[in-house]
């Protein structure tokens, strides 16, 4: 359907949160490409990749929480979910720099996506993250 110019499309997923995770640990691929020097084409395939894949899990992070925050609660759960999604990102930039003086900066870039990908994949250890589904409104 297109609306104004733009492609609507509705996707619906029976647990949103295994989809978006999923998604988001596809964003590991462009670390691990640039970290083992493949070709020029699959690297920008994989940046590519993960813009989409980033999109996806933020859609799909954002309805979630949307639809089973309560209304009164929202503004400040998603206040604490952004604090901690960029507080950490200073002190990954600070130790980046150090760690590719030790370890080289391809060493660097896997042990990156290696961070990525567990990091993104443990939430799906809990039940509780693999059974929410998105409540219809």
């Amino acid at each position: 359907m297109i609306i104004g110019g733009v492609i609507s499309m509705k996707f619906h997923f029976k647990r949103p949160l295994i989809t978006g995770m999923l998604a988001i640990s596809m964003t590991a691929l462009w670390n691990f490409s640039i970290g083992l020097e493949v070709a020029l084409p699959i690297i920008l395939l994989s940046a590519i990749l993960t813009g989409i894949s980033m999109e996806v899990f933020n859609v799909i992070w954002g309805t979630s929480m949307q639809t089973n925050i309560p209304e009164e609660s929202y503004s400040r759960v998603v206040s604490y979910d952004v604090l901690g999604s960029f507080a950490i990102a200073p002190v990954g930039v600070a130790l980046a720099g150090p760690l590719s003086e030790w370890i080289g900066t391809s060493h660097t870039l896997i042990v990156g996506g290696w961070i990525i990908l567990i990091a993104s994949l443990m939430p799906l250890l809990y039940k509780s993250v693999r059974n929410l589904r998105v409540q219809t409104l």
